[in-house]
């Protein structure tokens, strides 16, 4: 009975990985390419960093959506690769 009661938690607890990955995964899909059309909008790097020093480029492209088991006023912000 032990093993069974274990064995039905552990596909639980596999299956809700599962199901978490892909939502994390269209999201972070989703997230790029909001962020990569957003960039492709500006015309010269100039505009580019003058949005990101403003309050709201700022968190636009600091925003990641919220993690699991963190409190959801706090964010994790997203690295942005060096080009």
């Amino acid at each position: 009975m032990l093993a069974f009661a274990s064995f039905l938690v552990a596909l639980v607890w596999l299956v809700r990985q599962f199901l978490e990955n892909r939502r994390w995964s269209r999201i972070f899909k989703l997230q790029s390419e909001v962020h990569g059309r957003l960039i492709e909008k500006f015309s010269s790097n100039q505009e580019l960093s003058g949005y990101m020093e403003t309050d709201a480029g700022k968190r636009f492209l600091e925003a990641a959506p919220i993690p699991v088991g963190i409190e959801p006023d706090q964010r994790m912000p997203m690295p942005l690769p060096a080009c």
